[in-house]
């Protein structure tokens, strides 16, 4: 070591090779540290927040509902066919019964005079067959009457011979041809009355009977197709859609029209248990239509008698009066509801709140931490949401950068 320390410039260059090993590792402990204090600030991100407040809603609360037809009816084809006639364009009234389309009828209507016609060359049959047998049977009638009293005569001719041939009066032979004669008269009168009884048996008759029946049926068979070639409207109403048109060939059971009954309109909206109290059947609440510009009264039908789970609250029905048809079904409205039982709520801002999957949440802040939390919110008035369950008051809850965090996000909190 000796040499190194009496050469100069080798100890000079040694020193030099030191100081350059220790400038270089202090560079790059320096680099690291802030490399890694940056990541630390890029993982921390900034928001600010409010807390969750109490406030007693007064003031008219507004809840969103949906405004419906009063009533929808499909029309539907019975029959397939091809369209000969549209009477009816979207947007016309109509009466209930009123004919919209027609379908082509030609074939069955042919089928329906046919079938006429046979009922009525059935029918002078039957006359004839009955004429006929009524006429045989007064013949064969007539014929017995007269053979019944030819026989008598015959009877009391025979016994007289008798008499007489048991007095040695008359000879056999006289006798005999008066028993002949009676005998004679007898098969005649059964074979008249087996004609009778095969003239009164009404079977041909009968077969005619139900010939007419089961041509009567086919008449009104073809008629009732016939009357399903005119499809009719289903309801008073308006013409909604319309989606055939002349020439087109539908189907059996293929809806071809729709009519909406406008002159009162169904409403629908759905409230939280706290406005049960206020809101019952048959009283007229207030429904404010924006894009018109105007209030109209509804009245409360139809409330549900439990909570709907993906709702969360009752779906209540109202029912208003639209005669000017001012109002369409699909408008944006809103249900004006005053707080008769107005009480302390917890409230947050409406921008506060996040949805994902039809869930509502917020952002709790806990410590330096954003934890996500679902809620279940009210009444809407203004900038404010009523939080009926998931919050407490004075939690404190992001209003500002909440889109950009993640459940777990650490955070800085700025004014």
């Amino acid at each position: 070591m000796d040499w190194f320390y009496k050469d100069g410039k080798k100890f000079k260059v040694f020193l030099l090779i030191i100081l350059s090993a220790i400038l270089l590792f202090g560079c790059g402990s320096e680099s690291a540290s802030t490399q890694n204090e940056n990541e630390q600030l890029e993982e921390i991100k900034r928001v600010k927040t409010t807390h969750v407040e109490e406030r007693v809603l007064g003031e008219p609360i507004t809840i969103r509902a949906d405004i419906h037809p009063f009533e929808s009816v499909q029309a539907v084809a019975e029959m397939s066919g091809r369209i000969v006639s549209l009477s009816h364009k979207v947007g016309d009234a109509l009466s209930k019964g009123q004919p919209v389309i027609s379908l082509d009828a030609q074939d069955i209507d042919l089928q329906v005079k046919r079938a006429d016609v046979n009922i009525e060359r059935l029918e002078l049959q039957l006359q004839k067959a009955i004429t006929d047998q009524n006429l045989a049977i007064s013949t064969l009638q007539g014929q017995i009457n007269t053979l019944k009293n030819q026989l008598d005569v015959a009877n009391k001719d025979l016994e007289r011979r008798q008499e007489l041939y048991n007095h040695r009066a008359i000879p056999l032979v006289e006798l005999e041809a008066a028993e002949n004669q009676v005998e004679r008269l007898k098969l005649e009168m059964d074979i008249l009355e087996e004609q009778l009884l095969v003239a009164q048996k009404t079977d041909a008759i009968d077969l005619l009977h139900i010939q007419i029946k089961e041509t009567e049926i086919t008449y009104e068979e073809a008629n009732r197709q016939l009357q399903r070639t005119i499809i009719e409207s289903p309801i008073s109403g308006i013409i909604s859609e319309l989606p055939v048109q002349s020439g087109e060939t539908v189907s059996a059971g293929q809806p071809v029209f729709t009519v909406e009954q406008h002159n009162s309109l169904l409403v629908k909206a759905v409230i939280t248990e706290k406005d049960l109290p206020i809101v019952y059947e048959n009283r007229q609440l207030t429904l404010m239509v924006p894009v018109l510009n105007k209030e109209v009264e509804a009245k409360v039908s139809y409330i549900s008698p439990s909570a709907s789970a993906n709702q969360n609250g009752f779906l209540v029905e109202f029912i208003i009066d639209n005669q000017d048809r001012m109002v369409k079904p699909g408008m944006n409205a809103q249900l004006l509801l005053s707080d008769e039982l107005a009480g302390a709520t917890l409230i947050v801002p409406v921008g506060a709140i996040l949805q994902d999957n039809g869930d509502k949440y917020v952002f709790v802040i806990e410590g330096n931490t954003a934890k996500k939390q679902i809620i279940v919110t009210g009444r809407e008035m203004r900038d404010v949401v009523e939080v009926i369950d998931g919050l407490a008051i004075g939690d404190q809850i992001v209003n500002v950068g909440q889109n950009l965090l993640n459940d777990g996000d650490t955070v800085q909190v700025v004014e």
